[in-house]
């Protein structure tokens, strides 16, 4: 895989058929590894919060989530000017397609597809009381052959914590589908990780809710616009202070890319 750098952050440059592959060779090995669905936002709380860009960084698959980090890549283009790679299978090239958007949303409806498809196992951990068991109940309907080891709301306690965990890794599934909310999903996960033993780890945010028809996705020429931020700020504006890292990642962004076209120039 190619690994772009965007504001220090690395996101993997591969089609939405080439992450479910490297997820099914995931699988195949029964070692645990963590997937993220990078937006603006996230790469905007990294450069502030060292655990959250350790996660980034050391994360087994990181996917282009938003038109913000497509639109990112291509105002920064050429190679990246130093991967953040854990890897060797990383290689500094320049691509020579568009870097594919890959969103939370997408990539959880493409799991269940390949576990449904596959015979995998999945778990829903998160939402409030009653959602992942509901999202499970609609899922099994609509894909057929689906297994759902089993489901926990979001709602525990600390001390409830550990149990959850011994739970999760006594059923086994391959994949487990976290929605806790973006960083403190990705944190759990990364916390978790070892002892939780899921080949497939990944935050999946408000996808739970989706799931379970308590929350509505944005019509369908929103997203191919790019306007899912816009829906959701619109159907809630409280989330109008953590809206605000769009137009700060978009200014760094434009910052950046005369220092990358000199380096590159350089090269």
């Amino acid at each position: 895989m190619t690994r772009l750098e965007i504001l220090g952050v690395g996101v993997d440059h591969l089609t939405m058929e080439e992450a479910l592959a490297h997820i099914a060779d995931f699988i195949k090995t029964g070692r645990p590894h963590q997937v993220v669905t990078a937006n603006p936002e996230m790469v905007m709380d990294s450069r502030r919060d060292q655990e959250l860009a350790l996660i980034l960084r050391e994360a087994d698959l990181v996917t282009a989530d938003g038109v913000g980090i497509v639109w990112a890549a291509r105002q920064l283009g050429g190679p990246p000017e130093k991967p953040a790679d854990r890897t060797s299978d990383r290689t500094p090239v320049k691509p020579d397609k568009p870097l594919e958007r890959i969103t939370g949303v997408e990539l959880t409806d493409a799991l269940l597809r390949l576990a449904a498809n596959s015979g995998y196992h999945i778990y829903l951990l998160g939402g409030a009381e009653g959602v992942a068991a509901e999202a499970a109940r609609r899922v099994t309907a609509s894909y057929p052959g689906l297994k759902v080891a089993g489901v926990h709301h979001g709602y525990f306690r600390p001390d409830e914590e550990p149990a959850v965990v011994r739970g999760i890794f006594q059923l086994q599934p391959e994949i487990l589908l976290v929605g806790l909310g973006s960083p403190r999903q990705e944190k759990w996960i990364r916390h978790h990780l070892h002892e939780l033993g899921v080949p497939v780890c990944t935050g999946v945010g408000g996808t739970l809710d989706i799931l379970a028809g308590t929350s509505r996705r944005a019509p369908a020429w929103m997203q191919r616009s790019g306007l899912e931020w816009l829906y959701r700020l619109l159907r809630q504006p409280s989330r109008f202070g953590r809206m605000l890292a769009i137009p700060r990642f978009m200014a760094a962004v434009l910052a950046e890319k005369p220092r990358r076209r000199r380096k590159s120039t350089l090269r």
